[in-house]
């Protein structure tokens, strides 16, 4: 039970509000609201009808968008939660104390879900341009996608943080600023790392997208695993390499942004810049418009959202 209240706990910051105002409201119900009219009747009705409404659009959510077994049965509670004390208490208390109480129950539950703080790290910068192909220098890819991706994730309502967001490094040596991003992220407490950049390599043939993460099986794993089911439904003729050795299709490194952030952190390398038709590709309109976009698909996935 205790395990279970701290992982609704980490999915909803309200869940705590939530288990007092719920019994603060059952309370009220039993002691208060006795159905004596029609009028009455048809509230129940209609919040009953409502709640059947939202279970439908959670099924469906479940199967054609991005939502998960569990995350319906959490949202689904809390929707019950929010229509008995948001409908039935204010339309019962109207005029009474009471339903400053009630709004404040319908107001946590509709707004409690919880919101990453998602810390957005493009790739090098400044005196570290990264790979270098045809005049294009991969800091410039990266911090574009990245502002991109960071752009999506705000309007979703998640808290979003970057190591940059102009063309700096944050070190002179490229070992100290690859340390310095992780802790950045470590001091903000961040719940999740994506660091994004672009591949390259001497065999001008090797193309493709690719995704890393820390050695062992860790969370990152899944949200890999999420991320790269995204890109797949948004870029089906997209070829992703896959590194099936441990069961997942993630690679795995000792790579520092990887390896020191203390949260689920995640390396997303775009396509090779190296490869001529990679390279089309990261400067197409397509591919920098739907890319951000399969990315935060796969995290909001892996959340539940």
């Amino acid at each position: 039970m205790i395990k279970f209240f701290e992982a609704l706990t980490k999915r909803n910051w309200g869940a705590p509000f939530h288990a007092i105002l719920v019994a603060f409201a059952c309370a009220l119900f039993i002691s208060i609201h006795k159905p004596q009219n029609m009028n009455d009747r048809s509230m129940i009705i209609f919040t009953v009808l409502l709640f059947f409404a939202l279970l439908v659009y959670e099924l469906w959510q479940m199967k054609y968008g991005n939502q998960k077994p569990q995350g319906m049965v959490e949202d689904m509670a809390f929707n019950a939660l929010g229509y008995i004390i948001g409908t039935l208490s204010l339309w019962t208390f109207t005029g009474n104390p009471e339903s400053l109480f009630a709004a404040l129950g319908f107001y946590i539950i509709f707004s409690g879900k919880k919101k990453l703080l998602i810390c957005i790290d493009a790739g090098h910068g400044g005196h570290i341009p990264g790979a270098t192909r045809q005049g294009y220098k991969e800091k410039n890819f990266n911090l574009d996608y990245a502002l991109k991706l960071g752009k999506l994730l705000k309007s979703m309502g998640h808290k979003v943080i970057y190591t940059r967001t102009t063309d700096k490094a944050l070190a002179k040596t490229k070992g100290t600023d690859l340390l310095r991003r992780a802790q950045f992220a470590n001091n903000r407490k961040a719940d999740l790392f994506i660091s994004i950049h672009s591949n390259a390599c001497i065999d001008p043939q090797a193309h493709g997208f690719e995704l890393w993460t820390s050695r062992g099986h860790t969370n990152a794993d899944l949200i890999a695993s999420n991320i790269f089911k995204a890109v797949e439904d948004y870029f089906p003729d997209l070829f992703k390499r896959k590194d099936l050795t441990d069961g997942d299709v993630d690679f795995e490194r000792d790579l520092s942004v990887l390896k020191y952030t203390a949260m689920p952190a995640v390396l997303v390398e775009l396509a090779f810049m190296s490869n001529p038709d990679d390279l089309k590709m990261l400067l197409s309109s397509e591919y920098r418009e739907n890319m951000p976009k399969a990315i935060v698909k796969g995290i909001n996935k892996s959340i539940g959202g």
